[in-house]
């Protein structure tokens, strides 16, 4: 039986994870020994749109899996001072936006969907830069932005694709200062 991310702990080996989702034909293995990860699809074209803004996700879960170092599904700002911020959710329930609004505000963005957190020296560090957003908010609150969609071409059936981390490249680390 498949979790709702492909997992099922009965088809890993002794040293591999195995995230297998034959919904989408895919594959995700990870030696635990050798730290190698491989990323497997039939098809290169039926990638699902959203796999490139959180890239083997799934092997990042296996790395880190006896670590410090945590995949969250949050989102996350900086301030000048360095001070992070992060926003645990779940999907939908604006991580998006909020980021989107206080990266507008000055703050610096880390990510809306995947960051990395080091629980052992309490720090969170940007992974993706990447922010999904429906097309209607893009619209309504970030119309200015609509022109840095990356796939514009495919709209209505995807979400707006944004790149925002590269607007401030240098900051990639900072000391969680609060957890909303």
């Amino acid at each position: 039986e498949f979790n709702a991310q492909g997992y099922a702990a009965e088809l890993d080996q002794e040293d591999i994870g195995v995230y297998f989702q034959p919904w989408l034909r895919q594959i995700f293995l990870y030696s635990y020994t050798d730290k190698i990860g491989i990323y497997w699809v039939k098809d290169v074209e039926e990638i699902p749109w959203w796999e490139p803004t959180f890239s083997f996700r799934a092997i990042f879960h296996m790395w880190t899996r006896d670590t410090y170092l945590q995949l969250m599904h949050a989102g996350a700002i900086a301030s000048n001072d360095r001070k992070a911020f992060l926003f645990p959710a779940q999907s939908g329930s604006g991580k998006s936006t909020t980021t989107c609004t206080l990266f507008e505000e000055g703050y610096h963005y880390l990510g809306d969907d995947y960051i990395l957190v080091d629980t052992d020296r309490n720090i969170v560090y940007k992974l993706y830069g990447t922010t999904k957003m429906e097309w209607d908010n893009l619209e309504s609150r970030f119309p200015h932005l609509l022109s840095a969609t990356i796939n514009s071409q495919v709209r209505p059936n995807q979400k707006g694709i944004l790149y925002l981390g590269a607007q401030n490249s240098s900051i990639i680390s900072n000391t969680i200062h609060a957890v909303i």
